[in-house]
């Protein structure tokens, strides 16, 4: 897909848009003005042979919901998140679940001070080893259920910031990780 010099400055829901586009493998956003982007939901969801996503210097500074938003992208490999302004995120749901061949993600200092939720944030990320989440910020969320199920290669993992204060919900957090 080529899209030159797309406006997408007014848009505000980007949800779903490229939802199961089985046979797209690689895409550059870097044309797209995403500072208006409220949800991502579901943006890549079901992009099954996806191996590259390039953001460029992406503006997520209104972005809110990231629920979903790269469910079972199951051929991606490293995903690099470190220019996303995730300041009003409320929602990280199942953003990576069934991402069974990921192997990295680079979070830079990536801001979660506002996620309430991360529930199934990395469920069944099989080829994840170590995740760096010493910059997250775990102090309004309240439900971590399934975060690491079934993430069964992952060794390293340092949870030593994370607030659990307000959480309620951490149901099979580590169900099936280390073996």
């Amino acid at each position: 897909i080529y899209f030159g010099n797309i406006d997408t400055s007014s848009v505000e829901n980007m949800k779903s848009v490229f939802y199961e586009c089985s046979k797209l493998k690689s895409i550059d956003l870097s044309n797209f003005n995403t500072s208006n982007v409220k949800t991502m939901e579901f943006m890549f969801g079901y992009c099954l042979n996806l191996e590259n996503i390039y953001f460029g210097d992406i503006d997520t500074s209104s972005l809110e919901n990231m629920r979903t938003l790269f469910y079972n992208c199951s051929k991606l490999k490293s995903i690099d998140l470190s220019n996303f302004n995730t300041s009003k995120v409320k929602t990280m749901e199942a953003m990576f679940t069934h991402d069974i061949n990921l192997e990295k993600i680079y979070f830079g200092n990536i801001d979660t001070s506002s996620v309430e939720n991360m529930y199934g944030l990395f469920n069944n990320c099989s080829s994840l080893i170590s995740i760096d989440l010493s910059n997250f910020n775990t102090s309004k969320v309240k439900t971590m259920g399934l975060m690491f199920t079934f993430s069964k290669n992952l060794k390293y993992l340092d949870l030593s910031n994370f607030d659990f204060s307000n959480v309620n919900d951490v149901l099979f957090m580590f169900m099936i990780v280390i073996h």
